[in-house]
């Protein structure tokens, strides 16, 4: 059994079905704090986010209008690629983070970026 199955066997690993990965249920946190109360995120993040908001504000306007399809949905392109973008940011700024408490702490960062994936992957 590779590692990974094993965790997931355990209830070490893996995504507990609630989207918690690092599988505790206890009000615990992956390596990437995904439970952890009291991330900060900085107004970089929220900035991107209130433009994005702004944008489906916008495509509600142009359906209201009754915009052209294509232009529609252009609009909800750009957006999937906003939010997409946000996501990847969050999760880098995390795991930039997490790595180096990681490697200060001396463990091995293998966890951090294995949690990084499954987030990534989840996300599409």
């Amino acid at each position: 059994m590779d590692r990974d199955a094993g965790q997931v066997a355990s209830g070490r690993g893996g995504d507990d079905g609630d989207g918690n990965l690092g599988g505790r249920s206890d009000g615990g946190e992956g390596p990437l704090g995904m439970n952890r109360d009291g991330i900060e995120y900085n107004d970089q993040i929220k900035n991107r986010l209130r433009r994005i908001e702004g944008q489906v504000r916008g495509v509600l306007g142009m359906m209201d209008q009754e915009k052209a399809c294509k232009d529609v949905v252009n609009q909800l392109s750009a957006i999937r690629a906003a939010v997409d973008r946000a996501i990847m940011y969050v999760v880098g700024e995390n795991m930039e983070r997490c790595i180096r408490e990681e490697v200060t702490s001396g463990q091995s960062a293998d966890r951090v970026l294995e949690e990084a994936i499954q987030l990534l992957m989840k996300s599409r």
